[in-house]
């Protein structure tokens, strides 16, 4: 708080009144004629209230004769307190004060006698101090030039406004005691700036606060939305953007999803959103189902409201594929509700690069990469009639909708004792393995992989009267290829064997052994008449000749002994006599 004597007391302390009242009459201010008492009536103050800095001056009315002793910050819960006097003033004389916060503050006097009961000596007059606050107000336009004020009426402490509509025209005011709002209507249209101040209906209000200056140009008629573009940002947020919003005019964002009406879902403040919105939907559907989009001006009056034309979105879904046998490609789809009447041309844009590819709605455009690790984005973008509406850009994915290569062709087999050897084709896209399955009713199995066009495959499980293998293969980025087509042998646990061989050289029956199959754990021993082992082999294609120790063996009948394993829980043993003759 800044304090200072009024200038009559730095000058002379004069205590005529007639030169008193000239002075006053030289230096009046407007309110003299209404000063505000203190309690006792021992001195007066021009305000007892204002918005800071207050300037508050105190004139000693000499009710009480002798001078008095001054206190401009007393405490209230201690009234009687001898301390914090700091000045001193006689009758008619004048002192001022200055108080630079908001607050309630006692300015106390007490004479100088010393005699007679402490509260008969003190006189108090409070002062209250407001916050010089800004008046808080928006401006709405409606048609014909009218404009329509809004007040927060809570935000500050004043009686009334007064409202400068910078026409010109007598000041306006509105009493906070009725409504929040008024209205005004201009002759002409045009730009024009408004100012509003806070007003005390007793008081000092030459500080109240004043609201920054409001440009604002007036409209003869609503002015209509214009949507330049909506774009897909993600499945489920949108971009809107619009030629620039009229300030003070109330916009509001419409959406109808599918077959359902339009709704309003957003209100659009052109303030912070004058050329752009983003919007988030409860559902990432922004990709999927038909979005339909307007935005709509209403006047502050509520009679008058205009709509943009309406924009719909682009969904789009991709799949990935070796087009002719080897070329890596993707083929992308793109959907709008939009009529083949409204729409200029489709854009699809691969890598930020556009190319022109239909007129049409709906369709579908491929697009050859350079191989199969060749991931860019894309989207689409149609364009309208002075807008343009884009799809959600999308970075494909083809681990999870991925390229799916051709299969290798020319799969071949062929028995070798108790292995199959199987080849196959050359894959048509490069590749560093090929994987062999076995394939039976219940699925495919691995059985091993190699980066060979050929493969052994020496031990597999039997659970049928055929085995049947596959081939399939992995291209550089990981994905595996179409199987090939099946190659299956077939055998049986009965074995038709002879009764007799000759071996002989002329080629019929010169040896004795198992057909041709599969005999998983292969053994085939040969007896002599008396018990004596002459023969032993652990490879089906490997039959006896009828010789013992490279020598002819001697004509008669011998016993067999054949073990193999038909299935890993069902071995096949066979016994039996052979009559070797010559």
């Amino acid at each position: 708080m800044q304090r200072a004597r009024h200038p009559i007391t730095f000058l002379l302390k004069h205590k005529l009144a007639v030169f008193v009242s000239i002075w006053i009459s030289l230096t009046a201010v407007p309110g003299l004629q209404a000063q505000i008492s203190s309690q006792k009536g021992w001195f007066t103050v021009d305000f007892d209230a204002g918005c800071s800095p207050l300037d508050v001056r105190l004139t000693n009315t000499g009710v009480r004769s002798g001078s008095l002793f001054v206190d401009f910050m007393g405490d209230a819960n201690d009234r009687f307190s001898n301390v914090g006097f700091t000045d001193t003033f006689d009758p008619t004389e004048t002192l001022t004060t200055t108080y630079t916060s908001p607050g309630t503050f006692l300015i106390r006097v007490v004479d100088q006698s010393g005699a007679g009961a402490i509260a008969d000596r003190f006189d108090f007059i409070e002062i209250t101090v407001l916050e010089p606050v800004a008046p808080v107000y928006t401006v709405a336009l409606c048609n014909n030039n009218r404009v329509v004020l809004t007040f927060d009426l809570g935000q500050d402490n004043y009686d009334f406004y007064e409202i400068d509509y910078g026409d010109g025209s007598a000041i306006s005011t509105l009493d906070k005691t009725g409504s929040s709002e008024t209205s005004y209507t201009y002759t002409a249209q045009g730009s024009y700036t408004i100012q509003v101040s806070g007003k005390l209906n007793a008081g000092s209000d030459i500080n109240c606060g004043t609201s920054p200056a409001q440009v604002i140009n007036t409209i003869e008629s609503i002015p209509t939305p214009e949507i330049t573009a909506l774009t897909v940002t993600d499945e489920q947020t949108v971009e809107i953007s619009y030629t620039a919003l009229t300030d003070n005019i109330n916009y509001n964002l419409l959406l109808k999803i599918e077959s359902n009406p339009f709704n309003i879902v957003a209100n659009i403040d052109p303030t912070l959103n004058p050329t752009s919105f983003s919007y988030t939907l409860d559902n990432p559907v922004a990709n999927t189902l038909d979005l339909q989009f307007q935005i709509s001006a209403v006047e502050a009056c509520g009679v008058v409201q205009t709509f943009s034309e309406i924009i719909r979105n682009v969904r789009t879904s991709y799949s990935a594929n070796y087009l002719n046998g080897n070329e890596p490609t993707i083929t992308t789809t793109w959907n709008t509700g939009h009529a083949a009447t409204e729409l200029n041309a489709v854009n699809f844009i691969f890598d930020g690069i556009p190319e022109t590819v239909a007129t049409a709605p709906s369709g579908e455009f491929r697009k050859v990469l350079a191989n199969c690790s060749d991931v860019r984005p894309y989207s689409y973008e149609i364009s309208l009639n002075g807008a343009v509406s884009r799809s959600i850009t999308t970075l494909p994915d083809y681990s999870i909708n991925g390229l799916n290569p051709p299969s290798t062709t020319g799969l071949q087999g062929r028995l070798a004792g108790s292995a199959v050897i199987l080849s196959y084709d050359e894959a048509p896209v490069p590749t560093s393995e090929y994987r062999i399955y076995t394939s039976t009713p219940a699925g495919r199995q691995l059985v091993g992989t190699t980066a060979n066009r050929n493969f052994t495959v020496n031990d597999f499980d039997v659970t049928d009267s055929e085995v049947c293998f596959v081939v399939s293969y992995v291209d550089d980025c990981g994905f595996e290829s179409r199987f090939t087509n099946e190659v299956c042998f077939e055998f049986s646990p009965v074995l038709r064997l002879p009764n007799a061989f000759s071996p002989n050289g002329d080629t019929e029956n010169d040896t004795f052994g198992v057909p041709t199959g599969v005999y998983p754990d292969f053994q085939m021993l040969i007896f002599d008449r008396w018990g004596k082992l002459v023969f032993s082999s652990n490879d089906p294609d490997r039959p006896w000749d009828g010789f013992i120790n490279g020598q002819q063996a001697p004509l008669g009948s011998y016993i067999y002994r054949i073990n193999y394993n038909f299935t890993p829980n069902s071995p096949v043993s066979l016994t039996g006599s052979i009559t070797l003759i010559r």
